[in-house]
């Protein structure tokens, strides 16, 4: 494979190399105006290029020699110093001989796509509107491309992914805008490029069909016809005689005793019903899912909620998961326990064993209501009427009703007097 290669007039000479190292390291610190990877066009670097060729050659540099030249700059000084001639660049494609190398000193670094009245340029001083971002290896310079030099020079290899990828970026960054500036939905004519796809795919398979079906005849006149497989339902070739047909892929030739056994099975399993998602009535030849349609199950599936006062059906996409038909239906925690349980017809929040545990009192300080379980029914004070306190014996805390303030021991230190006598 060979590709054009560079036609300088640039001599790797100590004046030369002398005259780049300066440039090079000025134009690689970050901190400089000068800095090559934040530039969107150089003629700054052409233009001290061109006062050098006048100088040395009598001439004007020319579009390969201010790509070589920028392409030079992004080189560490060190390597530059220990170039020969432009042919040691080590490119995808390099040398007067178009000899081949594995790899490039450049890589792919993404791409982006301007405004016409934008002012970016390639290297080589050409206005370019799709820009292919190349760095340099060794140094990390960034600089802009245009596809047409990228390829005319084998700076990188057409077949790196990275740069295949900035391809199909740029592809679809225009679409969007033309998509944009008429008006239309974002991905209009990516879907439009994947239907024309289809279409041919489908034209393809018609014209091998309709080949097949006629060479088929030639040798056996009326014997077969294209019609739908009742398996797949793809068009098909099948025999003439066969009420229902069976292609070729659904049914294996080298078995033919099944043949009727197969047939009678589809008979058997075709039934009129309608979908539960689009209501539209269809026939279930392999009944994977009776309650869609082949469409609708491509994107929806219908399953059963697992509450089992429910049982119901329901539709859901594909990729969900979802155990319950709706939000009444899924479990819940007992406000008392923390148990699971369903919600009832009452839409109870506790469950059945703490429904029915409490009863309600009257609070003998305040005559408000208040709730207990049955074992504590001798409570005869709301939790607001008491407060906690520290008995003077034992330190241990208790609680006591806030008009009992006498009280100052829990009832294992209290003991009547009579025991004490």
């Amino acid at each position: 494979m060979t590709r054009k290669t560079y036609t300088t007039s640039i001599v790797m000479n100590d004046k030369f190399k002398m005259f780049a190292v300066q440039l090079a390291k000025q134009c690689q610190d970050p901190n400089d105006i000068y800095y090559l990877s934040n530039q969107h066009n150089y003629d700054k670097y052409h233009e001290k290029l061109e006062k050098f060729f006048k100088s040395n050659y009598g001439k004007k540099p020319t579009p390969s020699d201010n790509l070589a030249f920028v392409l030079i700059l992004t080189y560490p000084p060190k390597m530059i110093y220990e170039f020969n001639s432009i042919s040691d660049l080590e490119l995808f494609f390099r040398g007067v001989t178009h000899e081949q190398t594995d790899e490039s000193d450049f890589v792919s670094r993404g791409c982006d796509v301007r405004d016409k009245d934008d002012n970016t340029t390639c290297i080589c001083n050409k206005h370019i509107i799709n820009v292919f971002y190349v760095e340099n290896k060794h140094s990390g310079i960034r600089v802009n491309l245009g596809c047409d030099c990228i390829d005319l020079y084998g700076l990188i290899s057409k077949d790196d992914p990275d740069y295949k990828s900035c391809h199909q970026q740029i592809k679809l960054k225009k679409e969007h805008l033309k998509e944009k500036a008429e008006g239309l939905p974002q991905g209009y004519y990516e879907e439009v490029t994947k239907m024309k796809k289809i279409q041919k795919q489908v034209e393809k398979e018609e014209k091998e069909r309709a080949k097949e079906l006629k060479k088929l005849n030639k040798t056996e006149p009326g014997r077969w016809i294209s019609k739908k497989c009742c398996f797949c339902e793809r068009d098909s070739i099948c025999r003439t005689e066969d009420k229902i047909g069976i292609c070729s892929k659904c049914y294996d030739e080298n078995q033919r005793k099944l043949r009727r056994i197969l047939v009678n099975m589809v008979r058997q399993n075709i039934k009129l019903q309608s979908c539960g998602n689009c209501e539209n009535d269809y026939i279930n030849k392999k009944n994977t899912n009776p309650d869609l349609c082949r469409e609708c199950s491509k994107k929806w599936k219908a399953d059963k909620c697992k509450n089992r006062s429910c049982n119901n059906k329901f539709l859901q996409l594909v990729s969900q998961n979802d155990e319950y038909c709706d939000k009444d239906c899924e479990p819940i925690n007992c406000l008392d326990c923390s148990r699971t349980m369903f919600k009832n017809s009452n839409n109870d929040v506790k469950c059945y064993d703490c429904l029915h545990k409490r009863i309600t009192k009257i609070c003998d300080s305040c005559d408000d209501e208040f709730c207990v379980q049955k074992k504590d029914d001798w409570k005869t004070i709301c939790s607001d009427c008491l407060e906690k306190a520290k008995c003077i014996d034992c330190d241990n805390s208790f609680y006591r009703s806030k008009e009992d303030s006498w009280k100052t021991r829990c009832s294992k230190c209290y003991r009547p007097r009579s025991k004490y006598k």
